[in-house]
Order: structure tokens, then C-alpha cells, then sequence
């Protein structure tokens, strides 16, 4: 084949992040971090079959999908900019993330 197959692509993406100086050396962050993406369209390379601008072929031997990522990350971070003889800076974070995959895959014979 000459040309990529066609797809149809949605990408949503957003990043939260909210943080907190009550002093010089303690901060306090939250974050959000939101992605969707969908793709779907046609496998035309599994066809095995030229598609031109003189010939096309029906819905038979076609492979459509459907597929869809959502990832959700939160996190809480702590950070302390006191100098001590460990360290510099210290910086303690929790996330907890969660990815949810969805391949489908719809063959027409």
C-alpha cells in the first residue's frame, strides 16, 4: 500500500496542578493529571488487496476498530527546602494512577 490507513484520532488531555507555600521552606502540592485518547478507522493493509481510484471494495473483508486509552493520575507532594548534612532539598510524593485500555477489533468476512 501506498498510503497509511485512515483513522479518526481524539486526544483530550488536561493537567491540574494546584500548590501551597505557607513558609519559605515547606511546600505542598496536588495534581491531576486527566487523558482520554479514541482511535478508530480501517485496517486496510490486512486486506491483502489494492484499493484504487478505479476499483474499491464493499464492507466485505474489511477490519474496523475501535480502540480507547483513559488514564487518571493524582498525586500529593510534600517538600521541604531546609539545608541539612542529608540533604539539600527533600521532596516526598504520592501518586496513584490508574489506565484503562479498550482494543476492539470488528472483522467482516
Amino acid at each position: 500500500r501506498e498510503k497509511a490507513d485512515p483513522y479518526r484520532r481524539t486526544l483530550d488531555s488536561k493537567l491540574l496542578k494546584f500548590a501551597f507555600q505557607p513558609t519559605d521552606n515547606h511546600r505542598f502540592s496536588v495534581m491531576a493529571d486527566l487523558y482520554k485518547q479514541t482511535s478508530k478507522g480501517h485496517d486496510f493493509s490486512y486486506t491483502l488487496k489494492p484499493n484504487t481510484q478505479f476499483r474499491t471494495y464493499d464492507e466485505e473483508e474489511l477490519r474496523h476498530t475501535n480502540d480507547k486509552v483513559e488514564r487518571k493520575n493524582f498525586a500529593f507532594t510534600y517538600e521541604n527546602f531546609t539545608t541539612t548534612p542529608l540533604w539539600d532539598t527533600l521532596k516526598i510524593t504520592y501518586s496513584q494512577q490508574k489506565i484503562t485500555t479498550l482494543a476492539r477489533t470488528d472483522d467482516y468476512c
